[in-house]
């Protein structure tokens, strides 16, 4: 996978970039398309912000890089300010609005600086996202991401009556050596309430 960024101009002011936004929307196409002639089969867009971008320029932008080959649409609350009725509000229109989303795949990358990746994460898998993204105990910069611990055990505990059967597959048993794993290696400290016998 190739994860190509994006910008949004209203967050991104266009004298930041020094582009309009036609031609934002043309630099991210033609960079989809140049990785897609690369070679890569699963090319990710990731336009920053897009939890408080302008939704109508988001889906432009979007309907132009699947045009352009973008398989997954990497859709991130980058400074982790939305809270779950807008993020998951966010994917289910970006789905609705966004021409070809249909056969594309939809990430989630959720920022915890309100307390709420998780929360917000969950929100997106309730709405559609099929790729979380998360981390190992929740590290990540500033207040860091979504846990992969939270994550796999409210879709484990929840998912098939709340969120319409979604699964991870993921081996909840390993869970907590991976967190010890990390935290042995890293600043971070490791989440001792995952149950190894989960």
């Amino acid at each position: 996978m190739l994860c190509v960024p994006g910008f949004i101009p209203s967050l991104q002011p266009c004298h930041k970039l020094r582009k309009t936004p036609e031609e934002v929307i043309q630099i991210a196409s033609e960079m989809v398309a140049y990785a897609r002639s690369l070679g890569c089969e699963d090319v990710e867009f990731n336009p920053e912000d897009a939890g408080r971008s302008d939704t109508e320029f988001l889906y432009r932008i979007l309907t132009e890089v699947i045009k352009a080959g973008a398989t997954t649409l990497n859709i991130p609350d980058t400074v982790g300010y939305t809270l779950p009725s807008e993020f998951g509000s966010l994917i289910a229109k970006i789905k609705a609005n966004t021409p070809g989303a249909e056969n594309v795949i939809i990430s989630t990358h959720c920022q915890n600086d309100l307390g709420l990746a998780t929360a917000n994460t969950l929100a997106g898998a309730y709405n559609g996202g099929r790729q979380l993204e998360v981390t190992i105990n929740g590290i990540g910069e500033r207040a860091g991401n979504a846990s992969l611990q939270e994550v796999v055990m409210a879709i484990r505990c929840r998912g098939n009556e709340l969120l319409g059967g979604l699964y991870t597959g993921i081996n909840s048993k390993h869970i907590s050596v991976a967190s010890r794993m990390v935290s042995t290696i890293g600043t971070s400290p490791s989440l001792e309430y995952c149950n190894a016998r989960s």
